[in-house]
């Protein structure tokens, strides 16, 4: 399932909006009335920036504690620090998809995967049907590799802003940690801050959007109803904490499985404040923000830190 693969973060989405979206309108529903809606507009701005206020500098505060002290970072921003290596002309297929990062698991048969480690750039390819040449050209530079069949992979340190890599002959280019497809068997590179328009973009529409309507306006108010007795007054908002703790494990639970990584469990505690702002406003739009805000701001934040 290789679109599968390259495409999961919409295809989650997808699921996240539709299943609810059925699930409400087969009962007669209205997804507004569940959450989805920007009403009131002016109240869900006020409270998601009255939030920030009061969650971000403490939480910066201990973010930079977390990174100089137990992981030894040093503070050191930079304009240099928010740019990566980013395909140029790559149409819907990469817009906004950048080198950073491995791919999962191998390369399939005929694929080449380039992708960033630092200041090394990777090649990597499996066993391949027949030898394939590869040139890259940077810093008006050029290297020429032959491999395959075998498998294998080839770190590159490539200078300047700018690189370009073909294949002969052609083979599927998968570049970055989403594996992301290229369109033909050429990909130009060029270091860009483009990749934060884009991160804004997937976080507000493809992340936070779905799963605040997914796990708080339908998830939770289901909890709610089922459980009407677990209702609390919580600084000033009626609100139900069985739902929205039950909600919250199942918003970690959820984190936990995608890598397995104990740390993504944390998300427990932020889901808990989500949950208490849909209640707030009974719109999803401010903890969509704030959600959004948080994920921002913690890739934007690690940027700022050198390691070693």
């Amino acid at each position: 399932m290789p679109w599968i693969r390259a495409n999961l973060t919409v295809v989650v989405a997808g699921v996240f909006l539709y299943v609810p979206a059925w699930l409400i309108d087969r009962r007669g529903g209205d997804t507004a009335d569940h959450g989805l809606t920007l009403r009131p507009l002016g109240r869900n701005l006020l409270l998601c920036g009255f939030v920030c206020l009061v969650v971000f500098p403490p939480y910066v505060a201990g973010f930079h504690v977390w990174q100089t002290q137990l992981f030894k970072g040093r503070w050191a921003p930079s304009a240099a620090a928010y740019e990566r290596f980013t395909p140029v002309g790559g149409g819907i297929l990469t817009g906004g998809a950048t080198l950073e990062g491995r791919p999962e698991g191998r390369p399939g048969p005929d694929e080449l995967r380039v992708w960033t480690d630092g200041a090394r750039q990777v090649v990597e390819w499996p066993h391949l049907s027949g030898r394939r040449q590869y040139t890259l050209t940077h810093d008006g530079k050029t290297d020429v590799r032959r491999v395959g069949p075998s498998a294998g992979w080839k770190p590159h340190h490539p200078r300047g802003d700018s690189f370009v890599l073909e294949v002969e002959p052609p083979a599927r280019l998968l570049v970055g940690g989403p594996a992301s497809p290229v369109e033909d068997n050429r990909l130009e590179a060029e270091r860009s801050t483009s990749w934060i328009f884009w991160l804004v973009i997937t976080q507000l529409l493809l992340v936070a959007i779905p799963e605040e309507f997914f796990y708080r306006a339908y998830l939770q108010g289901a909890l709610a109803r089922a459980w009407p007795t677990g209702s609390r007054r919580i600084l000033g908002v009626t609100t139900n904490p069985g739902a929205i703790a039950a909600t919250s494990a199942l918003f970690a639970l959820g984190h936990f499985v995608v890598g397995f990584d104990p740390q993504r469990l944390a998300v427990f505690f932020p889901s808990l404040l989500f949950g208490w702002m849909k209640d707030a406003t009974g719109s999803i739009t401010a903890a969509a923000l704030f959600h959004a805000l948080c994920n921002i701001g913690v890739d934007l934040l690690t940027k700022a830190y050198v390691f070693g």
